[in-house]
């Protein structure tokens, strides 16, 4: 009945579920439902390893710690340990012998399209060449100085390259929860 839909899509955006509610009564995942449930499934996946489980913390604290210091280091700093962790998932790929991102990149056969994969790997370059992230970099290529907003989009880039690195995922539930 009407009234029924309307409770229950009511119910539905005051607890914020990964759901929208369609007519005549059926639940569509939600863009911010998909991402949260690939970060979910993301600290799975990390938790079954000690040395992934620590890089998962490291990258979260990085991104708590910027609540009171949100400099351009602490943001260099939050990119550099997502970085780390997307290496070592991808150093975890059955034959994936290299320890570079960008070098894991061209041993992962997930791709579905070789534009995909040189995104990472121009992303990888990014965070390799801009000074302060992964080495000194090439204080010549800097435009400008990292900002809130590169941590933003970084974070949700690179997290969305994660089902290509590991074969943990089941896109399937990542897309409907589990």
């Amino acid at each position: 009945s009407y009234s029924y839909f309307n409770f229950l899509a009511s119910f539905i955006d005051k607890f914020s579920l990964r759901y929208d509610l369609r007519r005549p009564c059926s639940l569509c995942p939600t863009l911010p439902g998909v991402f949260a449930s690939l970060v979910r499934d993301l600290r799975a996946v990390t938790s079954r390893d000690a040395h992934l489980d620590s890089l998962m913390k490291e990258f979260e604290n990085t991104i708590r710690d910027l609540r009171t210091d949100c400099s351009d280091s602490r943001i260099k700093i939050c990119i550099q340990k997502q970085i780390n962790l997307l290496e070592a998932i991808g150093r975890a790929c059955p034959g994936v012998t290299e320890s570079e991102l960008g070098k894991i990149c061209n041993q992962v056969g997930t791709w579905p399209h070789n534009a995909i994969k040189a995104s990472l790997k121009n992303l990888y370059g990014f965070a390799s060449d801009y000074p302060g992230i992964r080495h000194g970099g090439t204080p010549a290529s800097a435009i400008r100085n990292i900002e809130m907003r590169d941590m933003v989009a970084m974070s949700i880039l690179l997290a969305g390259f994660t089902p290509y690195l590991t074969a943990h995922f089941d896109a399937e539930v990542v897309y409907r929860g589990s």
